[in-house]
């Protein structure tokens, strides 16, 4: 592909809503550009994210993002476990007091730029979960190497680094717990079952359970949440 003029960046930039303020180090689509937003936010990308059709100024994603909290999420009542399915779009939740569920959501985070996507979730932990609904405990699935994906890896490793850290910034208890654990435990696992099959067994599992249809990853973050709970009440948590 022909190396683009200043002009063809300019007008590339402002087709996408922005002003182009710097493109000195342009030499390919992944080199590094600085454009400015209509609000006046300064962006160093390049133009390859600039073509994807999801491109937003990151500062003005980050302050339009406001989460209330969800109607129907109970007062506290008692010691509060909040359990996490690991993902990065659609992020199960689970709350569990005194060992019985009483809430669970399914978190959608539709950007496609991965890193919109991680601060999205880290403001969810730290604007609404933390300071409003109280945990003692948050319980977080933890990574694992799935076949040759190793950029899934990457990513669920950064999920998770960041969700420790702010569990630590806060000084909320933490713990991690390992895919095969909770299924064994939960009875939605065995030998050979594909990954797709233990979903559904986990959605069963969850209706059998508590009588709900549920999402599958809905389904996991109850039942990691059930996990940790039932951990904590044989007092074997720690």
């Amino acid at each position: 592909m022909a190396k683009l003029n200043n002009e063809q960046i300019q007008e590339e930039v402002e087709n996408k809503g922005f002003k182009l303020v710097n493109a000195d180090g342009y030499s390919n689509l992944e080199s590094t550009i600085t454009i400015q937003c209509s609000k006046g936010h300064l962006i160093d990308t390049n133009l390859k994210s600039i073509r994807h059709p999801s491109f937003e100024c990151p500062f003005c994603a980050s302050q339009d993002f406001i989460m209330e909290k969800p109607r129907g999420v109970p007062a506290k009542s008692g010691y509060r476990i909040i359990a996490f399915d690991q993902a990065t779009e659609k992020v199960g939740m689970s709350i569990y007091d005194n060992g019985k569920l009483v809430y669970f959501d399914l978190f959608h985070f539709t950007d496609q730029i991965l890193t919109y996507r991680l601060k999205k979730i880290m403001r969810l932990l730290e604007e609404v979960v933390i300071p409003i609904w109280e945990p003692d405990l948050l319980v977080f699935e933890d990574i694992q190497q799935q076949g040759p994906n190793v950029l899934t890896f990457k990513v669920l490793s950064m999920l998770l680094g960041i969700c420790e850290t702010v569990a630590a910034k806060y000084e909320i208890e933490c713990l991690t717990v390992t895919v095969n654990t909770w299924r064994s435990a939960m009875g939605v696992v065995g030998a050979g079952v594909a990954r797709d099959k233990q979903k559904k067994l986990a959605m069963t599992k969850v209706k059998e359970l508590t009588g709900f249809d549920v999402a599958e990853d809905a389904a996991e973050a109850i039942l990691i949440g059930k996990y940790a709970a039932s951990k904590r009440k044989a007092k074997t948590l720690f």
